[in-house]
């Protein structure tokens, strides 16, 4: 039974490093020229990948205990949300490249957002990162909402996808288990008003 469980935790390891180096590859592909049809390719495989990996995951987790339990649901969240990041910036990538052309065609850098202008171009527009902190909350909106939110060239899957990009710790805690749809864009705007908007 010990030997099982071993097993199951080298596999494990294994396809966690799969997992990230197709996500290094899909940020490279997000950031070069590549066609968008390579893109969701890469983002199949790496659904593909982080499904097995998820299972493997919950099955090493009942064979630990105690600390070595709570260490590994704690790295496993972190592949989440590295997964999670890099499958949102695909995203927005694929939507950005449906409506102009090759990806990578404006001055994109990786982890920033960028909304489109009326000129067509994409400028690099770099928004604070807003953690939770209750203070930081109207100065982080004031510069999305004018950058993003009330964007009518972007649709609210763009939007909550650089509205997830530009959230960590408790803020991103907040929204992240939400569906990323357009439907529930509102609903992440309304929770982070709610909780961090307060006077």
């Amino acid at each position: 039974m010990a030997s099982a469980a071993k097993s199951r935790s080298k596999k494990l390891v294994a396809l966690k490093d799969r997992l990230n180096r197709l996500l290094a590859e899909l940020d490279e592909l997000c950031t070069s020229s590549a066609d968008v049809f390579e893109v969701e390719e890469q983002v199949s495989l790496i659904e593909q990948s982080f499904r097995v990996a998820d299972a493997l995951q919950t099955e090493v987790e009942l064979d630990l205990e105690g600390e070595e339990r709570q260490a590994a649901i704690d790295d496993w969240a972190l592949c989440r949300q590295n997964y999670r990041v890099g499958k949102a910036r695909a995203r927005a990538r694929m939507v950005e490249a449906r409506g102009e052309g090759p990806i990578g065609s404006g001055s994109v850098s990786p982890g920033m957002p960028a909304v489109r202008s009326s000129n067509g171009r994409l400028p690099e527009i770099t928004l604070p990162k807003f953690t939770g902190k209750v203070l930081e909350f109207p100065s982080f909106w004031a510069q999305f909402e004018a950058n993003v939110h009330k964007r009518r060239d972007l649709d609210n899957a763009t939007k909550f996808t650089y509205l997830l990009s530009n959230t960590d710790g408790t803020a991103r805690n907040a929204i992240e288990g939400i569906p990323l749809t357009p439907e529930n864009y509102s609903q992440a705007v309304d929770i982070l008003k709610k909780r961090f908007g307060r006077p």
